[in-house]
């Protein structure tokens, strides 16, 4: 009995380990979503698509291709 119960507890305690780790994971993407829509909210309006809006809603690496393809036109 002793060897089931401890057995259990190991399963229960990864398995709370998991699930923080999942939360904190649906945590992170919320958070960035929330940030996009912030930022989207602002240009809900715009008549031209400029290349410095289109930047504002790139990570770094996004940006970095961008500048590239830019200096290549």
């Amino acid at each position: 009995m002793s060897a089931n119960y401890e057995t259990e507890q190991k399963m229960l305690k990864d398995s709370l380990i998991q699930l923080k780790a999942d939360v904190e994971m649906q945590d992170d993407k919320t958070t960035n979503v929330s940030a996009f829509i912030d930022k989207d909210k602002r240009y809900t309006e715009i008549k031209e698509l400029t290349a410095a809006i289109q930047m504002q809603k790139c990570d770094k690496k996004q940006y970095e291709l961008i500048e590239i393809v830019l200096l290549m036109i």
